[in-house]
């Protein structure tokens, strides 16, 4: 046990990640509580394995997903109706070291398209309770992709659009330009959700004491994402 900001943690530096006392019961909880706040079908913990090792992947019947081999299940906000569909991919790593069960990273990942196989990572919820994750805030908002990183067409507005532009003869023509790199990245910026600035010394996490508390950040994300996106 850790005490910080004046309140107990079960998260240390000396722990590989949360200890939790059953993975299948906190999947199922898990399950139930976020498959509620989107009126999922039969919401259930689906096992994979992937590079980082064993994760839950929140799934309903019948199951949606984002991958062709059927693996990464997907929730749906909103049902496609041209571009508009909106999917949440709810992630919970964990590792089993010292005969115990350790959570390593949870995320809530938001995709928009046309279906869950065409869709694209927009932004993201994010808690890692690891020591060397403290770096940034814990937790916090990722954006992955917004509405500008589409390609712009490069047309004059008074070029009829039917009438092909003339080429110059190939002497004549000129190497595209480069593309400049702009240095920086909101991607890479981790933007703090729960900071407890205005109460006490800075820091930028607040610590996720239980997984009581930690089923109601996932609630709370989950139904705060489906708000937001009911209002656009």
């Amino acid at each position: 046990m850790s005490r910080r900001g004046g309140r107990k943690t079960l998260a240390s530096s000396k722990l590989p990640g949360f200890p939790i006392k059953k993975i299948d019961t906190l999947g199922h909880l898990i399950a139930r509580t976020v498959g509620k706040q989107l009126e999922a079908q039969s919401p259930y913990a689906h096992k994979i394995t992937t590079s980082r090792g064993p994760s839950l992947r929140i799934a309903c019947k019948p199951l949606i997903t984002r991958d062709e081999d059927g693996r990464i299940p997907l929730l749906m906000i909103r049902e496609p109706k041209g571009q508009d569909g909106v999917f949440l991919e709810v992630a919970v790593d964990y590792a089993w070291e010292l005969g115990m069960y350790y959570l390593t990273h949870i995320s809530l990942k938001l995709y928009t398209g046309p279906a869950p196989n065409a869709s694209s990572l927009r932004f993201r919820a994010e808690w890692d309770p690891r020591e060397a994750a403290r770096l940034h805030a814990q937790p916090h908002w990722n954006i992955d992709r917004a509405d500008d990183d589409a390609p712009q067409l490069n047309q004059s507005s008074g070029q009829t659009p039917w009438v092909p532009a003339p080429k110059p003869a190939p002497w004549l023509e000129q190497a595209p330009p480069a593309v400049q790199e702009t240095g920086f990245n909101l991607k890479k910026f981790h933007f703090a959700m729960a900071a407890g600035w205005e109460r006490e010394e800075p820091h930028h996490s607040t610590p996720i004491a239980d997984e009581k508390s930690l089923v109601r950040w996932m609630v709370g994300c989950t139904g705060y994402i489906r708000d937001q996106v009911r209002g656009i």
